[in-house]
């Protein structure tokens, strides 16, 4: 239980030492960087520090996040978080004692004007420790966190510098009610506690970093496959899914006449466009190839066959619509508009490791995925953006046009086709 707002009780610097203790036995060993840094609090509040604040920023291996911070509160307090860097994600856990706030921060958040106002710039600069007793009747402070603090009733407030394996300075501070603030040896005995934080935060982080990376190259659905430990060779299942191939149109030609930073941005920017549609309909996109996309759409038990199939279609519908929006931007630029096709199946497919022993890669393959491709094929000469085949159609819950029936190469029956009716 946390002690009430202004307690008289005496932090105890010997209690508060003795906490790395149980960073290193049952800090590292809890599931998530928020658990832990509760886990903390609770301990910290239990030998006396009646805290009002916890603020832990770590640097991330992250495509677009920068720094990931977790800002702990006691239940009943509120500390407003502002930022001018841009929130890439942010999350919100209560626990029995407190509650903690994850924020995701994109790049260049070290260069915004709310992190040069804080104290966290100056540990940045090189500062061992930057400590700021807070005084009631004061109306100026050193720092824009401070004066919220002294609103919420804190007296005291410290931060240090947190050096992790990889060289990069991060931070974290602490904030206090108790009447007097913190103590001297409370202070010292704080910062004795870094190391063990540090190597357990480094622990979440290894994990954080992980999971990122493989989300990131591998896809969220395939990078859980692999952190549950399929992780060998041929460790392939069968899987039903709807099947999407999509191609940019004109690559060839675009890819002669472009240098290649200018060839790479527009395909980043037509691959942006599309890449939210397919995640927002619960799809995962397995590998860009070239400029291709393969992506899946599980069908599981809780999710039919009919819900994927119409997942996948209004997925193709909203990425013909964000391609159309990039173009009507990219004409204001003078450049030219982007063309693509989008080709749909649904099937059993074989879904895991591939490749040699060195060399690995989780993806699908089978006949479905070769007749997406090749509907995909098909929608140059058919004029059309999106094609179907008649299994996605005998499952769809909208009326579908039938274009035709069609020979695909490499296929041994002609496959009726279908597309959006006009």
């Amino acid at each position: 239980m946390l002690p009430e707002v202004g307690s008289s009780l005496a932090p105890r610097s010997g209690s508060i030492a003795s906490v790395a203790d149980w960073l290193v036995r049952e800090g590292r060993l809890l599931p998530d960087a928020p658990a832990l840094i509760d886990g903390l609090c609770t301990q910290l509040s239990a030998v006396g520090l009646d805290l009002l604040r916890m603020n832990v920023q770590v640097r991330t291996l992250h495509p677009e996040v920068e720094v990931m911070l977790f800002v702990w509160r006691p239940g009943e307090a509120t500390v407003e978080l502002s930022t001018q860097a841009r929130v890439i994600d942010r999350a919100t856990q209560a626990f029995g004692t407190g509650i903690v706030e994850q924020v995701a921060l994109g790049h260049g958040a070290f260069e915004s004007q709310t992190f040069r106002e804080s104290p966290f710039f100056a540990v940045h600069q090189g500062a061992p420790r930057v400590r700021c007793p807070i005084d009631a009747a004061a109306t100026e402070h050193a720092y824009p966190i401070v004066a919220d603090l002294r609103r919420l009733g804190g007296t005291d407030y410290v931060a240090f510098p947190m050096r992790f394996h990889s060289g990069a300075t991060s931070a974290v501070s602490w904030s206090t009610r108790a009447p007097g603030g913190f103590r001297d040896e409370d202070l010292d005995a704080l910062e004795s506690l870094l190391p063990s934080l540090i190597v357990c935060l480094e622990i979440h982080a290894a994990r954080h970093a992980t999971r990122t990376l493989l989300t990131t190259y591998v896809g969220r659905e395939a990078g859980e496959r692999v952190l549950a430990g399929k992780v060998q060779r041929g460790d392939v299942e069968r899987v039903d899914a709807a099947i999407w191939f999509s191609d940019m149109r004109g690559f060839t030609q675009l890819s002669a006449s472009l240098d290649s930073a200018e060839l790479i941005r527009w395909l980043n920017e037509y691959f942006g466009a599309i890449a939210a549609p397919i995640g927002a309909g619960g799809g995962e996109i397995l590998k860009f190839i070239g400029d291709a996309v393969l992506a899946v759409f599980p069908i599981r038990a809780s999710r039919s066959a009919a819900d994927v199939c119409a997942c996948a279609l209004e997925a193709a519908r909203q990425a013909n619509a964000e391609l159309d929006h990039l173009n009507v931007r990219r004409l204001a630029r003078g450049l030219p508009e982007l063309e693509h096709g989008i080709g749909l199946h649904v099937g059993e497919v074989q879904y895991g490791n591939i490749g040699a022993e060195r060399r690995l890669d989780f993806t699908v393959i089978g006949q479905a995925v070769n007749l997406a491709s090749r509907v995909e094929g098909l929608c140059g000469k058919l004029g059309r953006r999106t094609l179907a085949t008649s299994a996605v159609a005998a499952l769809a819950d909208e009326a579908l046009e039938p274009l035709g029936t069609f020979e695909l190469k490499g296929i041994s029956e002609p496959q009726r086709i279908y597309g959006f009716v006009r």
